[in-house]
């Protein structure tokens, strides 16, 4: 009898013990990262392609049914792309859309089908604004450089080629992770977006701007601006205070976040405490490659703001749909005539206003900016070069001419 009430004890404790952890703790189980269903469930997944604005692939499944692999048959792509691994994660866009790629849904029909017939989740295809070729052409006019560029459309925002160097090739992250991580050069970093670096005279333009709409310049002393001679904006000392500096830098999007989808660089305090250096960019205000690009680019749209896109579309049910927040139409960041006069004033190469210059960024070291639109009567794009240990800015300047032209043309 004794025997008998122990078994069925040991029974009972048994049949709780399935319960609990069955329906009780299912969630807990399923989550655990040793979880081999969740492995092998995850290796099933086909993610959804992702192509550049003419349709050209970027990101593909490949492998078997039972395991699927992640190829990237242009890795030159991959600081807009960025990657996808079981073991490290997701990046870039790939990060930033992964609900969609893998095909994430609360759908009750879809969900039950899965189940029942053990089918595995599959997401859409997305489209970027990115046209590799551009793409390919700045690479390859930076090569072996640690430099970002970027080039956009105006006034859509749309991001045509996005460099950031050193870079990598996703196909190979999971054997060179390590390697990746602690490399120096930081070629995990996106330069364009996470990349901060004290803007020094390139912030010129901007401040001449803010300064002539509040009366403090004379649209005639522009052209000597620019010259870095003649006249130095570190005059409007005795003008402005910490706080005109920090709502001239605030107008011109440089205290805040770009919205994109992919991380970005935290913003800069705006703290300035010795106005002189701030005037000359060289003080506490550092910026993105892609800030700098944004705020040039509303210098060719009236002084209207210009949103960055990166993500033109989302393949659902076999139709392309448009893949856009909301537009917020937001004041503008200088008068359309200030705009314009700087816009005017900018030296020329060629057909493309532009400005380029140093900045020091250590001891013995420093980084060279350019910016320009083109063409000049009525700018279509806007591209921004930062090379990073640089004594001169003929690396960016070549660089920044030669992919305006490729995509005037």
């Amino acid at each position: 009898m004794v025997l008998n009430v122990a078994m069925l004890a040991l029974l009972g404790l048994v049949v709780l013990s399935l319960v609990y952890w069955s329906a009780v703790r299912v969630t807990f189980l399923a989550d655990r990262e040793d979880n081999p269903r969740g492995v092998e469930a995850e290796l099933r997944i086909r993610r959804g392609r992702i192509l550049d604005a003419n349709e050209v692939v970027l990101a593909q499944n490949g492998g078997t049914p039972e395991r699927q692999v992640r190829e990237y048959p242009l890795p030159i792509a991959e600081p807009a792309v960025g990657y996808y691994s079981l073991r490290y994660g997701t990046a870039g866009v790939e990060e930033a859309l992964d609900p969609i790629l893998r095909g994430t849904t609360s759908d009750p029909a879809i969900l039950f089908a899965r189940e029942v017939f053990n089918q595995p989740a599959s997401g859409a295809d997305v489209r970027l604004t990115l046209d590799i070729t551009l793409q390919a052409n700045a690479t390859r006019l930076l090569e072996g450089r640690r430099a970002a560029a970027v080039l956009l459309s105006i006034p859509d925002g749309a991001i045509r080629a996005m460099v950031s160097l050193p870079s990598f090739d996703p196909n190979v992250l999971e054997e060179t992770f390590d390697l990746l991580a602690g490399d120096a050069a930081a070629p995990l970093l996106n330069r364009v977006t996470q990349g901060v670096y004290q803007p020094g005279l390139v912030l010129q333009p901007f401040l001449a701007a803010a300064a002539l709409e509040a009366g403090d310049l004379r649209p005639a002393d522009l052209p000597a601006v620019f010259d870095g001679q003649t006249f130095d904006l570190v005059s409007l000392e005795g003008e402005w205070t910490a706080a005109d500096f920090t709502a001239a830098v605030t107008d011109f999007g440089f205290l805040s976040a770009p919205e994109i989808p992919i991380p970005v660089g935290a913003p800069a305090s705006g703290t300035v405490e010795d106005l002189g250096l701030a005037l000359r960019g060289e003080e506490n205000l550092t910026v993105t490659p892609l800030q700098v690009a944004l705020a040039a680019a509303s210098l060719g749209t009236q002084g209207q703001h210009v949103k960055p896109q990166l993500v033109s579309g989302v393949r659902q049910d076999g139709r392309w749909q448009a893949y856009r927040r909301q537009q917020v139409v937001e004041a503008p960041r200088v008068s359309g005539e200030a705009a314009a006069r700087v816009l005017s004033a900018l030296p020329r190469g060629g057909s493309v206003a532009e400005y380029a210059s140093t900045v020091s960024a250590g001891p013995n070291t420093s980084d060279s900016w350019y910016f320009g639109l083109a063409p000049a009567s009525s700018p279509r794009f806007v591209v921004v070069v930062v090379v990073e240990g640089a004594a001169s800015p003929e690396v960016a300047q070549n660089t920044g001419r030669r992919l305006l032209d490729i995509a005037l043309n």
